[in-house]
C-alpha cells in the first residue's frame, strides 16, 4: 500500500497538516507493518510505503533509519542522505532521540525539509512514541538559531496554497565550460524545480540556459530542447531534439558530453546516463562519442580547483 503526501515546500517549516502517521503501531511484532516515507520523483512532496518491521525498541529505530536511508524505492529516493549517519539513538520520555552524525542538510532547503518530515512521521509510528528529538554531531538540531526539541506531526503545519503551484529549490553542482572550451568548471548553484518536474530534468534545463557566474561559459545550445528525462535502475535516460547534434558549440565535444553526464552523476541515485536524440541511441556525437551505451562519470575533464 502506498500513500502520496503533496508536499508545500516552502522554508518556513510548513506541511500538509494531513501527513498523519499510521495508525498502525510499530512494537517489533515480526511482520508489523509500519509506513516508510520517502521522496516522491517531482522532488515536491513525500510519499510513503508500507514495511514490516522485524526488531523492536532502539533496534526498530536503527532498522527504520536503514530503511529511510538505503531503501529501494521505485518512484523516488529516500529522503535521508547517506552522509548522515545514525551514530546511535535512544527511546526516553517517550521520545525517539536520534543521534546523527556527519552532513545534515543545508537550513532552508527542500532537502532538510523533506529529510526531517520523513524521519518524524516514521520513527512517531513506533509504539509509545510521541515525539522525535535530533541531535547533530552531539548538538541538538537548530532552526533559525533556535534549538528545534521534540517534533511530532503537529510541527508541519497546513500551507493553504496549492502545493503543486509552488516551486522547489535544490542545491546541485553543475559543470560548465572554461574559456578554452576544453576543460569542465564546476559551480555549485541552486536550480528550482516547476511542477511535477523532476531534478533531474531541472539540471539539463539549467545547463541549456547557461551560468551565470564569471569565469563560466555555455555547453549546450540555447536552442536545445528536453524532450524527456527518466530514472530506471541508476541509469537516467535524457531525450534531447537534433539541435544538441546540429548546432554543436565551438568547444571540445568531451566537454559539451560531460557537462550533463558528471552533473547528473552528482545524484547519489545516479550512476550512468543515456543519452538520446529524438528517442534514438543509436547517434555518434562529433568524432569520438558515441551514444550507444550509457555514459559513466569522467572526471578527467574537470578542472582542479
Amino acid at each position: 500500500m502506498k500513500r502520496i503526501i503533496m508536499v508545500c515546500l516552502v522554508f518556513s517549516l510548513v506541511f500538509l497538516s494531513g501527513c498523519q502517521s499510521s495508525s498502525i503501531t510499530a512494537d517489533g511484532t515480526p511482520g508489523q507493518e509500519v509506513m516508510v516515507y520517502y521522496v516522491n520523483l517531482s522532488e515536491s512532496g513525500a510519499q510513503s510505503t508500507s514495511y514490516s518491521l522485524t526488531n523492536q525498541g532502539e533496534e526498530a529505530v536503527d532498522e527504520l533509519y536503514s530503511i529511510l536511508q538505503q531503501g529501494q524505492f521505485t518512484d523516488g529516493r529516500p529522503a535521508v542522505p547517506m552522509t548522515l549517519i545514525l551514530d546511535h539513538s535512544q527511546i526516553k520520555n517517550n521520545n525517539v532521540i536520534l543521534y546523527l552524525a556527519g552532513e545534515y542538510p543545508m537550513e532552508g532547503t527542500a532537502e532538510e525539509l523533506l529529510c526531517r518530515f520523513s524521519l518524524v512521521q516514521t520513527m512517531l509510528q513506533l509504539d509509545g512514541a510521541e515525539g522525535v528529538m535530533i541531535y547533530v554531531n552531539d548538538k541538538p538540531l537548530e532552526l533559525d538559531g533556535e534549538q528545534v526539541g521534540a517534533m511530532t506531526a503537529d510541527s508541519f503545519v497546513e500551507k493553504l496554497s496549492d502545493p503543486k503551484s509552488q516551486p522547489v529549490e535544490k542545491h546541485v553542482t553543475l559543470y560548465y565550460s572554461n574559456a578554452e572550451g576544453n576543460a569542465l568548471v564546476p559551480c555549485e548553484t541552486m536550480v528550482e524545480m516547476g511542477p511535477e518536474e523532476n531534478i533531474e530534468t531541472a539540471i539539463v534545463r539549467q545547463l541549456i540556459q547557461g551560468p551565470t557566474q564569471e569565469g563560466m561559459f555555455p555547453v549546450l545550445p540555447q536552442n536545445t530542447e528536453v524532450i524527456s528525462v527518466s530514472v530506471k535502475k541508476s541509469i537516467c535516460y535524457v531525450n534531447l531534439n537534433s539541435i544538441f547534434v546540429k548546432e554543436k558549440l565551438s568547444i571540445n565535444e568531451y566537454i559539451s558530453v560531460y557537462s550533463i553526464v558528471n552533473s547528473l552523476t552528482e545524484l547519489e541515485e545516479i550512476h550512468s546516463v543515456q543519452l538520446m536524440i529524438d528517442g534514438s541511441a543509436d547517434v555518434k556525437f562529433g568524432e569520438n562519442i558515441s551514444f550507444v551505451t550509457p555514459l559513466e562519470r569522467n572526471m578527467n575533464f574537470v578542472l582542479e580547483q
